[in-house]
């Protein structure tokens, strides 16, 4: 229940509130954040990856040094995203890999 209500707990947090701020700071410029692709380093359990998907990344690639971390952190996503908590057509990934030699998305 707790990896399922992770989100829903964040709502009032201040990571939440400032990625909610950050998603569409870049519209002005033209570079909105909205659909785009987050890279998370040092992803832990991708809290910072599920709260960008929440507030508009289409993708969100996690890389985590610990696998044990990595699997946390998908079967969190998947929790999430199976409770509602997360829109249905975004993707996370979560590799156990060093971001010196990772393959990035394209932008």
């Amino acid at each position: 229940a707790f990896e399922a209500a992770l989100l829903e707990t964040l709502g009032g947090h201040r990571a939440s509130e400032a990625m909610a701020r950050a998603a569409p700071s870049h519209e002005a410029d033209g570079h909105s954040g909205v659909g785009r692709c987050v890279v998370d380093i040092g992803s832990g359990c991708g809290l910072l990856s599920l709260l960008a998907l929440r507030h508009g990344a289409a993708r969100a690639l996690g890389l985590e040094h610990s696998p044990g971390l990595a699997q946390v952190s998908r079967e969190i996503f998947e929790l999430n995203q199976k409770a509602g908590k997360l829109p249905g057509h975004v993707v996370f990934e979560a590799r156990c890999q060093d971001a010196r030699s990772a393959s990035l998305p394209e932008a």
